[in-house]
This record gives C-alpha cells, structure tokens and sequence, in this order.
C-alpha cells in the first residue's frame, strides 16, 4: 500500500510538470496517474473489506463504511479514464472574430484540465478517508 500511495503521488507530480503542449506525454502521464490513483484506493479499499470480513476491525462498521467510500471514489476515478471526451481533450475550436479572422480557442470547459483536478482532489479525499479508516481500526 505504501508503495502504491507513493507511485500515485509520484504520477500526480509529473502530470503537472509535463506542460500540454505535448499531448501524448501529457496523456500517457493523465492515465498513468489516474490509474495508479484508482489502483491505490481500491487496494486500501479491499485491504478495509479483508479486515470487515476476516473480523479483526474493532470497529465493524465503521471499516465497512470506509471500503464502501473508498470503492465508490475508485469507481469515479474508473470513470475520469473512460470519459469519451478525453480522446479529443487537445482539439482547438475554430472561432471567428468580427474582422474576418479565425483564430483557435480551447474548448469550455477544458476536459483535460477539469479531469486533472478531480482525479487530484478524489484522490486526496480517499486517502483523507483512508487515514481516518486507520485510525477507526
């Protein structure tokens, strides 16, 4: 687990620092790090469900309700990677200004960017639950 909570750190670090003017990178990197991501909570997740089933939480509930948080963010996360948007995420808009000229603009809201933060921000809200999952053991 350790090893996976650093990978995801790592991953989430180097997405920012590979700028998008580089695509493919910048892909490769966005699902490497939304993938270790994804493998981290579902592994902390199953690590609380082993502990709920086997009976060696203290606290029953509690760990079972962790798992179930934990499950249901990795599954969001599942879902950032197989958003169909995602394919086109470096396509330009062409708009044309009142002079007659066309100039290229991002799309709104920019899809990459969006999925960026949330995997960031799902994935420091799981390890936040993780953490309190612990300290309930």
């Amino acid at each position: 687990l350790t090893l996976m909570f650093f990978a995801s750190a790592l991953a989430l670090v180097f997405v920012s620092l590979v700028p998008a003017k580089f695509p493919k990178e910048h892909t490769a990197l966005f699902f490497l790090s939304t993938a270790t991501s994804l493998l981290t909570l579902a592994m902390v997740g199953f690590y609380f469900l082993n502990r709920y089933l086997l009976g060696e939480a203290t606290n029953n509930a509690a760990t079972l309700t962790v798992a179930i948080i934990l499950f249901v963010f990795a599954a969001f996360l599942l879902l950032l990677l197989v958003n169909p948007k995602l394919a086109h995420w470096a396509d330009m808009e062409k708009v044309a200004e009142k002079d007659g000229t066309v100039s290229l603009k991002r799309p709104r809201p920019f899809v990459m960017a969006c999925s960026e933060w949330l995997t960031s921000f799902v994935y420091l809200l799981g390890a936040a639950v993780a953490l309190i999952g612990f300290l309930l053991l």
